[in-house]
């Protein structure tokens, strides 16, 4: 690991990152490119690295856990267990400032995590995009409802901690027993129909 690479504390738990703090692309990933280059008659390509912190601008997060300590991050490997993820180094600084106003906001208006053995519980997921040019957030609320009127006193209070920062708030129904994270019931709470990048 790259001593500008700080340590990451989520891991090995979360599978977010699996190459995290390496440089450069994996050797088969390089091999696969080269190849697939070389047989379209293209030379290899050149691989520029940007950032290697706080470079994803969209992310979907799971919530689980219980209404007075919920989890926010990404299942652990081969299960529904949600490995809290509430400081990825490597999410843009706006999508963990929407981690820590869910986490809030889901306190104050007692909204409960999503509890799979039970298919109980209102907030299953999370979805943010971060406008780049503006840098405020997209945030999608994925509930187990086929309505959004539960999610009412949650999306008002996220609305009202993100404050400004926030691009547009949307509600996305999903309550069948499945791992598809988002549903087909959509309604936009706030703000502007779509991102600009």
């Amino acid at each position: 690991m790259s001593s500008a690479i700080v340590p990451c504390a989520h891991r090995p738990a979360c599978p977010g990152c699996p190459s995290y703090g390496e440089p450069g692309l994996a050797a088969d990933a390089a091999s696969c490119l080269a190849a697939l280059a070389c047989e379209a008659g293209l030379p290899a390509p050149l691989v520029y690295e940007g950032a290697a912190l706080g470079f994803r601008t969209r992310a979907r997060l799971m919530t689980r856990g219980r209404a007075g300590s919920p989890r926010i991050g990404l299942f652990a490997a081969g299960t529904h267990r949600v490995v809290d993820i509430a400081h990825c180094p490597i999410h843009h600084p706006r999508v963990n400032e929407v981690v820590a106003a869910l986490r809030a906001a889901m306190r104050e208006s007692r909204a409960k995590p999503y509890a799979d053995s039970r298919h109980s519980g209102l907030v299953r997921a999370l979805q943010v995009v971060v406008e780049r040019s503006t840098q405020r957030v997209q945030v999608v609320l994925v509930v187990n409802d086929l309505t959004p009127g539960a999610t009412e006193p949650l999306a008002r209070a996220l609305a009202q901690r993100l404050g400004a920062r926030l691009h547009s708030l949307w509600w996305n129904g999903n309550a069948e027993r499945t791992n598809v994270i988002l549903g087909a019931h959509w309604q936009r709470l706030a703000g502007a129909e779509a991102t600009r990048e």
